[in-house]
């Protein structure tokens, strides 16, 4: 785990400094409401930007951490597993850091923190910092709230 990494990205999460992109859990990269296809029936999904600064295009703490630790991407990498993976690999996670980081989770990932839509800009610096200091990813703990039974 890179302690210097995590605590840069928080900084670039809660400053708003990828221009432009807010934060939503839920995907990777996406535009605020999604397009349906055409002859879609239903509602569109939708990815409120959760950073406050109501952006079109929002992204997660990995998309966040392709944007500000790889400088040149390629249009077939913006897929969710490709950017987990290098998203994992620059901020030196292991496969259950990265895990627990990107959807979500509490100490044990029994106990999801809340549904990735939920989950605000704050919560997410609150984690990484957490983490930054204390070497381990916890959402419960990094949010002072309790984790159910």
């Amino acid at each position: 785990m890179n302690l210097h990494r995590l605590s840069v990205l928080a900084d670039a999460i809660e400053s708003h400094s990828h221009d432009g992109i807010g934060f939503n859990m839920r995907n990777w990269f996406a535009r605020r409401e999604a397009t349906p296809p055409k002859g879609f029936v239903g509602s569109p999904e939708v990815f409120p930007d959760r950073s406050g600064h109501n952006c079109g295009t929002v992204a997660c703490i990995a998309g966040h951490a392709v944007i500000a630790f790889r400088l040149e991407l390629n249009p077939i990498e913006l897929r969710g597993g490709l950017i987990s993976a290098i998203a994992r690999e620059k901020l030196e996670l292991t496969s259950d850091e990265a895990f627990n980081l990107f959807h979500a989770c509490g100490g044990p990932c029994s106990k999801s923190y809340l549904s990735l839509n939920q989950v605000t800009q704050a919560e997410a610096v609150n984690t990484l910092r957490y983490a930054a200091v204390n070497g381990v990813i916890d959402w419960w703990a990094a949010n002072e709230k309790e984790m159910p039974e």
